[in-house]
């Protein structure tokens, strides 16, 4: 349905040629959301089906706000990529998911301008949001890769890390810190790089440097404990671990993060602790339950376990990697025509989940 009031008229019109970009599988849907937007006047709008294809074009081109849903987990990957470029810094997007309580959380500490929307996908939603979205006035187009020398180093930087070619990415980073030496996240990837190649002093050198720009920030702060957690003893680890937390007290979401470190390591009881932590802050956070689940099951704590994924399992039924988790402990239980119900329930859930259908095949097998 058009909008008709005169004030809303107008804030179409002032956005008239801001680029929409649109990705939605449903070519319906989206046609039902491009028709409407037109209706408003606003007909520069890029659609694309697949995150993977949007990815690619959004690289060499812009747009102004994005529009797309997370309920798959391609989805999600797009939403770290558009993040993790910085090129979006200042576009928002428009996110829409079927767990509203839980996804918003997981992104508290980005810089990007998020509006969360409750699926289904549908043109009323859609428009509202990008009402609300406008009213804002923060709209503004992505940057593009010729615009900024180091951005651009910066992302091929980034490309280079995700291959593994740890060379390639420190000098695409030396060559964007150069171009820009206030570029705060650079010195959190080249030091990332410099200690995925082992130079752990260097690397803190450059964390040392962060600080000075953005003391205690949560990224600097992850990496510490990173590399503590890699280098030094358990104990002494785990003060940086603590310290790291300290600072970040009602930080959710960084306070898992810490016990996924720890939990890494094999530091189960420790990983608990803080994953209890995260729990008293906010109870009603699936994550957090099924990683208790995770930490309790490796411990052999199987009834722990049970009862923190029947938690998070009566909070959202629909959840793929909780069932394969579920699948997963009575496996180690040795009972496998019940973990074979569960891996069956994760597949059909999500049909692209590999480890669900190599665990079917693989029991199916044994038979």
């Amino acid at each position: 349905m058009a909008q008709t009031d005169k004030t809303l008229r107008a804030l179409f019109e002032k956005y008239a040629k801001k680029r929409i970009t649109i990705i939605l599988e449903n070519k319906s849907e989206r046609k039902q959301i491009r028709n409407v937007f037109r209706e408003d006047g606003l007909s520069d709008i890029l659609e694309f089906d697949l995150w993977n294809e949007a990815w690619e074009k959004l690289k060499l081109a812009t747009t102004s706000i994005l529009i797309f849903s997370v309920d798959h987990p391609d989805g999600m990957d797009f939403l770290r990529h558009l993040i993790e470029s910085m090129r979006f810094r200042k576009t928002p997007m428009i996110v829409f998911t079927a767990r509203i309580r839980e996804y918003p959380k997981h992104f508290t500490n980005t810089d990007a301008h998020i509006r969360w929307v409750q699926t289904p996908f549908n043109a009323l939603k859609a428009e509202q949001a990008l009402i609300d979205t406008l009213k804002k006035g923060v709209v503004e187009r992505s940057s593009s890769m010729d615009e900024s020398k180091a951005l651009e180093h910066y992302n091929r930087g980034i490309e280079a890390m995700e291959r593994g070619a740890h060379e390639e990415a420190k000098e695409h980073f030396r060559l964007a810190l150069k171009e820009s030496p206030d570029f705060f996240e650079c010195y959190i990837k080249m030091a990332d790089t410099l200690f995925q190649m082992g130079d752990t002093e260097a690397a803190l050198r450059v964390l040392g440097k962060a600080d000075t720009m953005s003391p205690d920030h949560p990224k600097a702060l992850m990496l510490k404990a990173n590399i503590a957690a890699e280098t030094l003893e358990k104990e002494t680890a785990l003060k940086v671990l603590d310290l790291a937390v300290s600072k970040r007290r009602n930080d959710l979401m960084f306070i898992i993060e810490i016990g996924n470190i720890a939990l890494a390591k094999g530091w189960i009881d420790e990983a608990i602790g803080y994953f209890e932590m995260a729990q008293d802050i906010d109870p009603d956070l699936i994550h957090v339950y099924n990683r208790l689940g995770i930490a309790q099951s490796r411990a052999s704590r199987f009834d722990k376990a049970l009862a923190m994924y029947n938690k998070a399992l009566s909070m959202d039924e629909t959840d793929a990697g909780l069932h394969f988790n579920v699948g997963m402990l009575h496996h180690r239980k040795g009972e496998d025509v019940k973990a074979l119900e569960y891996f069956r329930k994760a597949a059909s859930l999500d049909k692209g989940m590999k480890e669900a259908h190599d665990m079917i095949g693989k029991l199916e097998g044994a038979k």
